[in-house]
């Protein structure tokens, strides 16, 4: 499993941005802490498809992004690695903003099979 929790580059909210540098500094920790950690990081897509995609995200990255944008080109890493115990999460500030928001929707959804899934319910997070 792994959890990006952007820190240093953090937003106050949707509007700001994340460094160029900052991003790829969290790119760098997120890859370094998967070759360390991960025990299955190539068991569903080679190490060159891996490190390809790293490659591809940085690359990606070549200006300023909101926490969301980052997030889903962060994002496309899980369909390399295609890990379920994976996941993506939004710094603690940016959460808290997503939640204080009147047009939060408290599920998650997935696209799996050509169908979209409920994946989750947050109806009770406070």
């Amino acid at each position: 499993m792994f959890v990006l929790m952007l820190g240093a580059c953090a937003p106050k909210n949707d509007l700001d941005l994340l460094s160029v540098e900052g991003m790829h500094e969290d790119v760098d920790y997120l890859e370094n802490s998967l070759k360390k950690n991960h025990p299955g990081l190539y068991w569903h897509s080679s190490q060159e498809e891996v490190e390809l995609a790293f490659e591809q995200l940085r690359a990606a990255i070549e200006q300023p992004l909101s926490e969301p944008e980052f997030l889903q080109e962060v994002g496309k890493l899980n369909a390399v690695i295609k890990c379920v115990h994976s996941d993506i999460r939004p710094s603690e500030t940016y959460y808290k903003w997503i939640t204080d928001s009147s047009y939060y929707i408290p599920i998650g959804v997935g696209f799996y099979n050509g169908k979209y899934h409920v994946t989750f319910n947050a109806s009770g997070l406070k």
